[in-house]
């Protein structure tokens, strides 16, 4: 995590991996954040609830814009509609649970894993096979 958010607070770690994965930069990730924690103070050491926050943060702010990434899973993922994006960033890089994802989200359980399913066949038909050479 980049020196701008100096804390030794596993949750803000992994609010920023979150925030990242979801914009694919840092200056925005790492604005997410202090926005999220200044306005919502007492959330710090509620993983969870900050989660929740920062997702519905980056809804308002940034949930219809088109970000770009110079590495190739990043881009990937950037490509995905936010709802999906989140989901497989939740549940595939974070390691959260279907109903932990569906409390942060705000989606029913019932809709998660569908939408994991999509994340994860659309980043697969991205995937390019790999080059077989002599």
């Amino acid at each position: 995590m980049p020196q701008a958010i100096d804390t030794d607070c596993m949750n803000l770690k992994l609010i920023y991996n979150f925030t990242y994965r979801l914009t694919g930069n840092i200056r925005i990730a790492e604005t997410l954040i202090r926005e999220t924690v200044s306005s919502s103070p007492e959330t710090l050491d509620n993983e969870q609830a900050l989660l929740k926050l920062v997702w519905r943060r980056f809804l308002f702010c940034y949930g219809n814009v088109s970000f770009t990434a110079k590495e190739e899973l990043q881009q990937f993922l950037l490509e995905l509609a936010p709802e999906i994006r989140a989901v497989l960033i939740l549940r595939d890089i974070l390691g959260l649970s279907v109903s932990q994802i569906s409390a942060i989200t705000g989606s029913p359980e019932d809709e998660i894993l569908p939408l994991l399913a999509a994340g994860r066949r659309n980043l697969s038909r991205k995937k390019k096979p790999a080059r077989i050479t002599a």
